[in-house]
């Protein structure tokens, strides 16, 4: 898809990542500006990808800096590191190559339903929850991988989340009584 000339897409600067977001390419017109599909369209943003991710970590109480390097220390992922963007609501996203890489593209791993060959050129098409598929120039091996990393990592901080949090209500419900 010619995403220039589409009229599917929406121009929104004052896009954020939610648990909608599916997956963020910069856009291959303008080395600035990104395309994000969600559940309710396709944006064109003007801002990188990686700023997206930045400006997401923040919104959920974090950075992507911290986010990364926690990743890093607990799971040993030094490179195309999942970004743990907000966990209680499920929000994980890997990239598709090197962070810094102009090429990277950034999937939203709640999001995915399959992750196959692309039959007609190089590298993958994944289907989303609702159907929409995209095509990505990255192997499906190497998104079944990076896919694989971050339900690892999503396993064990949600769970340690919730094992907090029961904590804490055990210790507050106490302390109520």
């Amino acid at each position: 898809m010619d995403y220039a000339v589409s009229k599917d897409v929406t121009k929104d600067n004052g896009y954020h990542i939610r648990t909608k977001t599916y997956d963020i390419k910069p856009w291959a017109f303008e080395k600035n500006f990104s395309v994000v599909f969600d559940e309710d369209g396709i944006f064109l943003v003007e801002k990188k990808p990686i700023r997206l991710i930045e400006e997401a970590c923040i919104i959920y109480g974090s950075s992507l800096s911290g986010r990364r390097t926690a990743v890093i220390e607990q799971f040993d992922y030094p490179f195309k590191t999942p970004i743990p963007i907000s966990p209680e609501k499920y929000i994980f996203a890997y990239p598709s190559a090197s962070i810094t890489s102009p090429e990277c593209e950034w999937f939203f791993a709640n999001n995915i339903l399959h992750i196959a060959n692309n039959t007609n050129a190089y590298g993958s098409v994944v289907t989303f929850r609702n159907g929409t598929k995209i095509t990505s120039a990255t192997p499906p091996h190497l998104l079944k991988k990076q896919l694989e990393r971050t339900a690892l990592c999503m396993i064990m901080l949600v769970m340690n989340n919730r094992m907090e949090y029961q904590r804490l209500f055990s210790k507050l419900f106490e302390i109520a009584q």
